[in-house]
């Protein structure tokens, strides 16, 4: 049933997709029980099918029920509990719960802010974005720098900078800094002409709309 549901969805046939993901959910939670690891991928397709969507509302428990599963059951540092954790930030921003994603996001930024590793600039990014949409213009211009200036400290992620030099640069236009947001944009451009194929996901649809509510899966360096 999981992988039907994965086959409607990269075709585009997103309601027998969601139907097909349900009904594994129920089959594995019969066989297991509701907080069982098992659940998780299932959880995580069904959570990309609804942000595909724009089913926010939809997206929320199911997200949360995925980050709890793995609060419980992976290690601290896991790289798909801090996807989850980005997931839940972003359904929260689109659903207007800004404390709940500003928590969040501050949450993983702590723990990862000590570590290398990333993907620490992807959190702050999101946390500049989200203090931009609140209007916040101070707390938005000091993080969208910080994001900015880590993803150039990082190989290999063009597209993913270029993305935040293009934000950043709007959000300069907008506060009337013209001149900057010329230079960002310029910036910009070099980098996705120089980026690698490679970076594209495969697995994903092509959609407008997941493009606006997530970002590429994490790298991890």
């Amino acid at each position: 049933m999981h992988n039907l549901g994965n086959t409607y969805f990269c075709q585009g046939n997103y309601t027998q997709a969601k139907d097909f993901y349900q009904q594994a959910l129920i089959i594995l939670e019969r066989r297991w029980y509701n907080e069982h690891p098992r659940l998780i991928s299932i959880l995580d397709d069904y959570a990309q099918l609804c942000l595909t969507q724009g089913w926010f509302g939809e997206a929320k428990p199911i997200c949360n029920r995925s980050l709890a599963i793995k609060e419980k059951s992976l290690a601290p540092a896991n790289s798909s509990l801090f996807e989850s954790m980005r997931m839940c930030a972003i359904v929260d921003t689109e659903l207007g719960n800004y404390e709940e994603a500003e928590a969040l996001l501050k949450k993983a930024i702590s723990a990862l802010k000590p570590s290398t590793i990333g993907p620490f600039e992807e959190f702050v990014f999101l946390l500049a974005k989200l203090y931009d949409k609140q209007g916040k213009a101070k707390e938005a211009d000091s993080f969208f720098k910080m994001a900015m200036l880590t993803f150039l400290q990082r190989e290999g992620r063009l597209l993913r900078t270029a993305t935040c030099l293009k934000d950043y640069s709007h959000f300069l236009q907008e506060h009337g800094q013209a001149k900057a947001a010329t230079k960002l944009d310029a910036q910009a451009g070099v980098f996705e002409t120089n980026a690698s194929a490679i970076e594209q996901d495969e697995r994903l649809p092509n959609n407008q709309q997941y493009q606006h509510v997530m970002y590429p899966v994490t790298i991890f360096h």
